[in-house]
């Protein structure tokens, strides 16, 4: 495999570049190792002026405890577990992603209806042997990807809403289609609708939903279309 720069067009810190390049040889197997160089990655592709980039630092309640020996996204019980950039434990009493790319204006008050809209919804998984087979685990990220993008509320999405699970250096994208809040009613929520549901953006030959790698063209391309709709809709 060639040497390639991952989103070059966006000039990134040089040594986010360098950590983010050297996951096409040697891909990340523990989330808490994607955090830190995804959210650089994020907060330079949607820049602070337009966007807030949220974490699941900022949405979870924490547990001091330490990662466990599963090191995966769920525990015994019936919530979901996940580790933060510094490799801690982190246990949700309500579902969140892993990280929230929101366009905002201004204060965030019950005057401002638009004072946050989500536009990218990121959930990351570990590539570790005690989760068996990998299919399993894209199939597992992918179910939780698609929970979050369908509870998100008709104050919090309109227009476009883009899904990514990302495993190891491979990416699966999925998007909501657009909808103005303008023609829907007030108690509206995507969750409730059978007709919305997340697409796949990328489907194989026989209409099965395509992991491509995060150096793939079409990635970057994506997330630049994203960044694109918001300047037009601002």
């Amino acid at each position: 495999m060639s040497s390639q720069k991952f989103a070059q067009r966006l000039k990134l810190p040089p040594r986010t570049q360098k950590r983010l390049d050297h996951w096409q040889t040697n891909v990340p197997k523990w989330q808490h190792q994607v955090y830190g160089p995804l959210n650089s990655y994020l907060t330079t592709a949607f820049p602070l002026n337009m966007f807030i980039v949220k974490p699941q630092s900022l949405l979870r309640e924490q547990s001091a405890s330490s990662p466990d020996d599963n090191d995966n996204d769920w525990d015994e019980g019936t919530t979901l577990d996940s580790i933060d950039s510094r490799g801690q434990a982190v246990t949700k009493t309500r579902s969140y992603p892993d990280f929230c790319v929101d366009q905002y204006w201004g204060a965030d008050d019950d005057s401002n209806f638009k004072a946050d809209i989500i536009r990218v919804i990121v959930e990351v998984g570990s590539r570790t042997k005690s989760l068996g087979d990998i299919s399993y685990t894209r199939v597992f990220i992918q179910q939780q990807l698609e929970g979050y993008m369908e509870a998100v509320g008709p104050q919090r999405w309109e227009g476009l809403l883009l899904g990514v699970c990302m495993l190891g250096s491979e990416v699966l994208l999925m998007r909501m289609a657009e909808r103005d809040n303008d023609n829907v009613d007030a108690d509206w929520n995507p969750s409730k609708d059978p007709s919305v549901s997340p697409q796949f953006v990328f489907t194989d030959s026989n209409g099965n939903p395509e992991w491509i790698s995060m150096f793939d063209a079409r990635f970057d391309h994506q997330m630049e279309n994203v960044y694109r709709y918001c300047l037009a809709h601002d």
